[in-house]
């Protein structure tokens, strides 16, 4: 079985943009944050890192700052995904030796790949990278879906460690996990389904919910590792209100703006993204007020 890159939470990190550049104190400020409530991984230019407006110079300068924050006590994901597979597989050989301990690489979006498309992108770019791969399923991001079938082959890469799974279908995943066997391991890549894939075998949560309150998220992850799923349940029942109302637009507007109304530092946001719209915004405070956030 490959060795599991972390277990319980890691946090997909928003990009604190300030003047329109990365605001890397800001950054490693948060990344602090994350780290006393718990967090065992960070994951830096993923999608709520607004990694896809961010140009390849400040990608380089916010991972180097977050490997550099971090110092090695938890592990450094650094998303590299894209739908060019020879540039990715570059991108993913550059991150490589920045110091990362992954890379994350979504399936391939708006070319709407094949399964076997699927299968020989992942492969070229764990081929083409020296820090393990880290394969993100999200199809409503994407279009595409990983077939169980997908993930059997893709498991007997040396180089594939993992899967963020954020397919909300369950019955998909347990098919996922069953067709990999113990080859990979399996991270839950929603909050919404957070308790369900811990107790069905996945090894940790990459989290959205967790950049407002790490020590709650990372408590319900190892509470669902330890077997204790009632109260791991009880307490994720709290904040569910919370975790859709940070999808009321797309991620990561709500969570910029839910963070701001906590007096935490994100600056702003990068167009296309736009600030939350006024309805909007209300009931993500009445969600926060709800679990006493602000």
């Amino acid at each position: 079985m490959k060795k599991p890159l972390f277990t319980g939470l890691c946090t997909a990190l928003i990009t604190p943009l300030r003047g329109g550049e990365p605001d890397l104190d800001a950054l490693k400020a948060n990344i602090e944050l994350q780290l006393g409530g718990g967090a065992s991984a960070i994951l830096v230019c993923g999608t709520t890192g607004e990694r896809a407006t961010l140009n390849p110079g400040e990608r380089k300068a916010v991972i180097q700052a977050a490997v550099e924050a971090v110092g090695g006590r938890a592990a450094v994901l650094a998303g590299a995904g894209g739908n060019n597979t020879a540039e990715t597989a570059r991108e993913a050989n550059d991150v490589s030796y920045l110091g990362v301990n992954a890379v994350l690489v979504t399936a391939p979006y708006f070319n709407h790949a094949t399964q076997e498309g699927l299968y020989r992108h992942f492969s070229a770019i764990a081929d083409a990278s020296p820090a393990p791969v880290v394969i993100y399923d999200v199809p409503a991001r994407t279009g595409v879906t990983i077939q169980p079938e997908t993930y059997g082959m893709l498991s007997r890469h040396g180089n594939i460690a993992a899967v963020k799974d954020a397919n909300p279908d369950m019955a998909a995943f347990q098919r996922a996990r069953a067709a990999a066997g113990e080859e990979l391991c399996f991270y839950g890549g929603s909050d919404d389904t957070a308790v369900p894939m811990l107790a069905c075998g996945a090894k940790g949560l990459i989290s959205v919910l967790s950049n407002l309150c790490p020590r709650a998220v990372s408590s319900i992850c190892r509470l669902s590792l330890e077997g204790d799923f009632a109260e791991a349940s009880r307490r994720y029942l709290r904040y569910t209100a919370l975790a859709r109302a940070l999808f009321l637009a797309p991620n990561p507007i709500p969570v910029k703006a839910a963070m701001a109304m906590m007096g935490l530092d994100t600056g702003e946001l990068r167009l296309p993204l736009t600030p939350l719209e006024a309805a909007l915004k209300e009931e993500l405070r009445r969600a926060l007020s709800g679990v006493d956030l602000i």
